[in-house]
């Protein structure tokens, strides 16, 4: 076990290095610079194989070893592109840009097949040209010539001035293929709640898993995002250059804030953005573009959260001042997914400078729309800040003011907090999951009650009123298994029928609780947290 922490720890310091090596240097080759920004991405590989973790770009191809890749293959494209970008234009000969959209484009078709393949298992005939031993090993070629081209500006000015419209269609108009299984997996999450109920739940619950195996934006991601910062770095001199580093700067601000995007890209997000970290002035237009709450959100990440963490505490206040009844909505919710990283300090730090920083200048507002969102368990945190600085009056928060109310909303028991998000609910939010809160008695005459009038609801104006009041107080004034503090009950009455039922549960959520009063060796990296 020792062992395993020391490489843990090791691992997480080399990371760390890493992530900060790679800056562009008057005193070194363009080669040289790509190769140190290139060490995250090799370590970050290096871990997936050591842990024995076969997805995302560990996940194995369709390699032969006894046939040569074929001329229409996964891996003759890749290296076709990385001939044409970096081997003939260093060679001095002229290189054929003109091949480079429709390789991107093959490479995106064939990891689409790959991918239908690893969710489905249906076999195609094209799968054959999957013909990689790993994703890593296309992935790590497309970040080569992606950041080759960003280093590189007289390089990428020679392709646009070739093929810049055929370019800019592939990369700047094309959105990422996140896949049919998490585009139909987010509408049903959508159709059905944030908690569905039996059958549709583990069908619900077996979709995602299977559309988390669909990496295809992943194993692109490093190479786009290269090419968006890639226009989005130096001065923009031309009408043409500002019209491509605006509309590089709104594509990349969309793609890091839009959840859906965001989660399919995963680190490699964070990794592509270090340059925007490292330049201030581009770091404060990206934040100033809307992209402030994707700068928080990569506050928390293992790849990022280093410089990330220290570039947002730089930011100057315009930044912090700017924030549009558009984009801090989108702040908040960013903010708010930061703090469900709970036991990570560097998350937390970020967190708490970020609700300090929004309360400030906004007040309580952001809490109270980030609280009333239609989902269940997210905004528990911000329905307990709303209500606390209401019952406060207001007061003016330093951190460690902020920093008290995570820790307190942190020690209560789940069914406490959940009481928060219940008073945050509408009425018909209430109704919605009446199934899922209060009284842990399964005879409940009250809840029983409630669920028929729930499933029958009468057209009486004042009936459907009453009930909507009693349901409120129902879940509000729920009393709590003093043993385990995890099960409500309407009353003692409640309690003390479920109490046989309840016993065995009892006992094992205070082992539970005793145990993270004794908690296991440290875990530096927060790896093996639920």
């Amino acid at each position: 076990m020792e062992e395993l922490w020391a490489t843990l720890n090791d691992n997480a310091d080399k990371m760390e290095k890493f992530s900060h090596q790679g800056r562009a240097d008057p005193g070194k080759s363009v080669k040289e610079t790509v190769e140190e920004r290139l060490l995250l991405a090799r370590e970050a590989n290096r871990n997936n194989v050591l842990f024995g973790l076969g997805g995302g770009f560990a996940a194995q191809g369709m390699a032969d070893t006894n046939e040569a890749p074929s001329p229409i293959g996964m891996m003759h494209s890749v290296n076709l592109l990385r001939k044409i970008v970096i081997e003939d234009y260093d060679g001095g000969a002229a290189p054929d840009f003109s091949q480079v959209p429709p390789l991107l484009s093959r490479i995106r078709e064939l990891f689409r097949v790959f991918y239908n393949f690893k969710v489905t298992s249906i076999r195609t005939p094209d799968l054959i040209l999957c013909d990689f031993d790993h994703v890593f090993d296309v992935s790590v070629i497309m970040h080569e010539v992606g950041l080759t081209l960003q280093l590189d500006p007289p390089r990428l000015q020679a392709l646009m001035d070739q093929i810049g419209d055929e370019f800019e269609k592939v990369v700047l108009d094309t959105e990422p293929d996140v896949g049919p299984y998490r585009e139909a997996t987010a509408e049903y999450m959508d159709m059905y709640g944030i908690k569905p109920s039996g059958q549709v739940y583990w069908r619900l619950f077996r979709m995602f898993e299977k559309a988390n195996e669909d990496d295809a934006v992943y194993a692109t991601g490093w190479f786009y995002i290269d090419i968006l910062v890639a226009f989005m770095l130096g001065t923009a001199e031309t009408a043409e250059q500002k019209r491509l580093q605006k509309k590089a700067l709104e594509k990349l601000v969309f793609w890091s804030c839009d959840k859906k995007i965001r989660g399919a890209f995963g680190d490699c997000l964070a990794d592509s953005m270090r340059p925007i970290y490292w330049d201030n002035d581009l770091l404060t237009r990206f934040c100033q573009a809307g992209g402030l709450g994707a700068i928080l959100g990569d506050g928390g990440m293992n790849v990022s959260s280093g410089i990330a963490g220290t570039a947002i505490r730089t930011l100057p206040d315009a930044v912090w001042d700017m924030e549009s009844d558009n984009s801090l909505p989108t702040t908040s919710k960013l903010l708010l997914d930061l703090g469900e990283m709970s036991k990570h300090r560097t998350a937390d730090d970020i967190f708490l400078y970020g609700c300090h920083n929004i309360y400030k200048r906004y007040g309580i507002a952001p809490f109270i729309r980030a609280g009333e969102s239609d989902e269940w368990h997210e905004p528990e945190f911000f329905c307990y800040v709303a209500q606390r600085l209401q019952d406060e009056g207001l007061p003016s928060r330093t951190e460690e003011e902020w920093k008290k109310l995570l820790g307190d909303f942190r020690k209560m028991p789940v069914t406490v907090r959940g009481r928060y998000r219940w008073s945050g609910l509408d009425s018909a939010g209430r109704w919605q999951f009446i199934d899922y809160y209060g009284c842990d008695n399964r005879d409940c005459s009250e809840k029983a009650e409630l669920l028929r009038h729930c499933q029958r609801p009468t057209g009486d104006e004042a009936i459907n009123k009453e009930m909507d009041r009693r349901l409120y107080e129902w879940g509000k004034n729920m009393v709590i298994c003093d043993a385990c503090r995890s099960k409500p009950y309407c009353g003692v009455n409640c309690q003390q029928a479920a109490a046989s039922s309840h016993a065995a549960r009892c006992a094992l959520i205070q082992r539970r609780q005793n145990q993270a009063i004794n908690p296991p060796p440290a875990d530096p990296m927060g790896w093996f947290q639920e």
